[in-house]
């Protein structure tokens, strides 16, 4: 379900619409060979060849550890790759090496990681990195995106309390099975995370 948020943030991501002028200044900052392993890499993600991507991104990524930017596209690649884990701890890596930064790549960042979080079904976590989102860019309609589309994913959904903490319950598998050319059956089966 998740499609348009994934798709805004590749959007976001490819255009450099939400990177504004601190996005501009680290490009210029950028050494020519930096620029050249970036060109390699997004070749090789045009062409889906995710493991050449990879290896290029961690090479630009070398001379360039504090590009906020490239480390988001690097986690991109790695989430396209379906190395969930590597981009979850890189993701959090970069929330830990910037931890106040409230910017529209912190924002990317932080929505990259929910969406990261949810894929694996740990929607609770997921939520928090999304509110968070939202609470430094109020104006920003990603947040309220992500939030919006988990929901209507979880439906039906519900909230189990105990004296420590807040769960949300979900379907977590939905199996259809085809009986006839119009007609299927659909079982849905309740996760607590």
């Amino acid at each position: 379900m998740f499609g348009r948020l994934a798709a805004l943030l590749c959007v976001a991501l490819t255009l450099g619409i939400s990177t504004g002028a601190q996005q501009r200044s680290a490009t210029r900052a950028r050494p020519p060979s930096v620029d050249a392993k970036l060109l390699d890499a997004r070749e090789a993600v045009q062409q889906q060849h995710w493991d050449e991507a990879v290896v290029a991104y961690e090479k630009a990524l070398a001379h360039a550890p504090g590009d906020v930017h490239l480390r988001l596209e690097y986690g991109a690649v790695l989430t396209s790759a379906g190395r969930l884990g590597a981009a979850l701890e890189l993701y959090r890596a970069t929330l830990q090496a910037f931890p106040n930064q409230v910017s529209p790549n912190h924002e990317l960042v932080e929505l990259a990681l929910g969406d990261c979080l949810r894929r694996i079904h740990n929607f609770n976590e997921a939520r928090q990195h999304f509110e968070s989102a939202a609470r430094q860019h109020p104006k920003s309609a990603l947040p309220r995106i992500a939030l919006g589309e988990m929901e209507i994913e979880l439906q039906p959904i519900g909230v189990l309390r105990s004296a420590e903490q807040k769960t949300l319950v979900a379907p977590a598998t939905v199996l259809n099975f085809g009986l006839s050319k119009e007609w299927e059956a659909v079982l849905e089966g309740q996760l607590l995370t």
